[in-house]
């Protein structure tokens, strides 16, 4: 379960200019799916700022 919750905040937390999709699965990233198919992905799209991550994720926790 932890290793998926990193994926996650990760993955909301990747930009374009600093991708972190190493933890994330093939299945469910679409960055990952995109770079198989050899083809641009945009984080914009769902990237939230960091500090929202942060803050997200410390309510969970």
């Amino acid at each position: 379960m932890i290793r998926s919750v990193w994926a996650i905040w990760k993955h909301k937390a990747s930009s374009n200019d600093d991708p972190h999709h190493e933890r994330c699965s093939i299945k469910y990233c679409g960055y990952l799916k995109s770079l198989e198919k050899g083809e641009e992905y945009d984080h914009n799209k769902h990237r939230l700022p960091l500090i929202l991550v942060f803050f997200k994720s410390s309510a969970i926790f």
